[in-house]
């Protein structure tokens, strides 16, 4: 089915439904940033006063040099963001793309992570920029921001680090007030941003205090944290600003919580006790996060909206032949979202990506996780958002087109044919996604591609 696809009409429906009444349209968005500001910052104020009252770490790291920040009470939870920490353009067959139609040059792309990226790095100089208050500006929080930008846009003075979109510009800011900035970003032309990272779900293991924290909701279940799979008025927001923005496409994360927890039970840890609004310690046993099948471990946020392109991690692919040839990794997490939605939509490399770094600006680093495919993959559309604009008058792509696109040509991964919670649609081929296009530009009397309105 997936195959007759490819050369029949592409088209996705755009779905969403808003927490703040009747959908976006573009003139709404800059209000809609306005509210939503607005609203990020009294929900982060109160996080912070609660925080200080009780005497909770507010930022921190885990395992694996990942990234922590507080930034709401969310379902009677505290909300906290976390990082989910040139073989990656081999395995996404974005080489071939960027030897026909080169690296993205003229293309802006947003990112939003952690903290600044290094832009003074000799791989971003010049072509990435810090758009958030300068007083944010700090990149050496955390080195996720870095090697997440290079991993899109590093022009290659060190050709193992170079990016997927090595010639496009970059456009960089800080988590904290992401929707916001996001529905600003929307109403001014935006097309791709990426995000690597979410809220943290489940069991996360706390380095500073070196004790492992469940954030599930023990007064619905003790053993599985429910948001796990949880469409909620977070997920509704970034629908709202794609629904209000339709030629912008959000590429996030799909998490790396599958199979995270403590290797023996029972073990004394932290856990939100939603009777008295605080942490407690507890030594009851609870299941791994995606329990015995690994199934249903994508959190609650962005990674659940319906236009949102979600993306799993899996191994280097250098030579293709056939689904076998695609190994997922051990920790990239699987849907399906609870309506049975599939999600991850696409997978991208998140193995040893070999990127920029913040220690210095020369320096490099190698790193695994969801927070590589995505920007594998973010920078990788880009180049197909940017033809698409070279051969259409400088018009984008409908994101929902890009989105049918890049899962039509697709290659098949998992154990059956077809999608699946694993794997979504395949592993994304940049190349023959870039094939479809061109050969719907040089004969469109074959209608390869159609961008249409289906009526509900």
């Amino acid at each position: 089915m997936k195959k007759a696809l490819c050369v029949g009409i592409v088209f996705v429906i755009m779905l969403a439904a808003s927490p703040f009444g009747l959908f976006a349209q573009q003139g709404d968005l800059n209000q809609l940033s306005r509210d939503l500001t607005a609203k990020n910052g009294a929900d982060r104020a109160e996080a912070y006063r609660l925080a200080a009252l009780n005497g909770w770490a507010t930022r921190g790291h885990g395992r694996n040099d990942s990234f922590f920040e507080l930034q709401k009470m969310l379902h009677g939870i505290p909300a906290v963001y976390v990082t989910f920490n040139a073989d990656a353009a081999r395995s996404t067959n974005t080489d071939s793309t960027n030897f026909a139609i080169g690296g993205g040059s003229g293309f802006v792309l947003r990112i939003w992570d952690a903290c600044a990226p290094l832009i003074t790095h000799q791989e971003l100089t010049g072509r990435v920029t810090w758009n958030d208050p300068t007083t944010a500006y700090n990149p050496g929080v955390n080195g996720h921001a870095t090697h997440t930008s290079g991993t899109l846009v590093a022009s290659g003075v060190v050709a193992q680090a170079k990016g997927m979109a090595y010639a496009a510009s970059l456009r960089a800011f800080e988590w904290t007030n992401d929707t916001g900035e996001m529905s600003s970003e929307a109403s001014g032309g935006m097309n791709l941003s990426s995000h690597s990272y979410g809220y943290t779900r489940g069991w996360y293991y706390n380095s500073s205090s070196s004790y492992w924290y469940w954030y599930g909701d023990s007064a619905i279940s003790d053993q599985k944290d429910y948001l796990f799979g949880f469409y909620d008025s977070e997920a509704q927001v970034v629908d709202q600003i794609a629904n209000g923005a339709p030629n912008y496409l959000p590429v996030a994360s799909a998490s790396n919580d599958r199979g995270e927890g403590p290797t023996s039970q029972p073990i004394k840890h932290y856990y939100w006790d939603s009777r008295y609004g605080t942490w407690r310690f507890s030594t009851k046993t609870r299941q791994i996060d995606g329990g015995t099948t690994g199934y249903d471990c994508i959190p609650n946020g962005m990674q659940l909206s319906k236009n949102t392109f979600t993306v799993g991690a899996v191994m280097d692919v250098p030579v293709y032949s056939g689904p076998s040839s695609v190994v997922m990794t051990s920790f990239s997490s699987w849907g399906p979202a609870d309506d049975g939605r599939i999600k991850p939509d696409i997978v991208g490399n998140g193995w040893q990506l070999y990127s920029s770094y913040n220690s210095s600006t020369t320096s490099y680093a190698t790193g695994s996780g969801t927070s590589m495919s995505c920007p594998n993959v973010c920078g990788s559309l880009a180049l197909l958002e940017k033809y698409y604009k070279d051969t259409h008058g400088g018009t984008a792509m409908w994101a929902s087109t890009l989105k049918a696109v890049a899962i039509h040509t697709a290659r098949e991964c998992g154990p059956n044919p077809g999608p699946d919670y694993m794997f979504g649609w395949g592993l994304l081929n940049t190349y023959a996604a870039y094939k479809l296009l061109n050969k719907d530009y040089l004969d469109d009397s074959k209608g390869y591609i159609e961008q249409l309105t289906l009526t509900q």
